[in-house]
């Protein structure tokens, strides 16, 4: 399995590819149909993910390895997208990992200048949500 980083990097170079920030955007709603299926019972009001511009839903698990595991949606095309990359980055990795990567995936492209100040808060509480809970015995 590939590092945080680099599956983080692969992604970058991938929407650096696609070229301005509304190409890259296009993609993300392209990808968000690649975001597996989250339970219908999982949207409940305690999953929802404070201050997101969208509904968020995450279920964030950890198997007995220590391992997280997340489910998530969102009611907007372009979060699902982003759910879509942060799941690559997160998906299965150990609570070590998690608490020594840096998640720059927005800042390090051009969707840094096309999403609003609010919906890059709302993805860095997403990530935010992931390490909280990755910490939690």
């Amino acid at each position: 399995m590939q590092s945080m980083e680099l599956v983080q990097q692969s992604l970058i170079e991938d929407f650096s590819s696609l070229g301005d920030g509304l190409g890259q955007y296009s993609y993300l709603i392209e990808r968000s149909a690649s975001l597996p299926h989250m339970s219908d019972e999982l949207k409940m009001q305690s999953m929802l993910v404070d201050g997101c511009q969208s509904n968020v839903w995450m279920h964030i698990t950890k198997d007995d390895g220590g391992r997280i595991h997340i489910a998530a949606d969102s009611d907007a095309f372009i979060i699902r997208g982003v759910l879509y990359a942060i799941g690559l980055i997160y998906e299965n990795r150990t609570v070590s990992e998690i608490e020594a990567f840096s998640f720059e995936f927005i800042e390090r492209t051009a969707l840094c200048d096309v999403f609003s100040d609010s919906r890059r808060i709302g993805v860095s509480n997403i990530t935010n949500l992931i390490q909280k809970t990755a910490r939690e015995e």
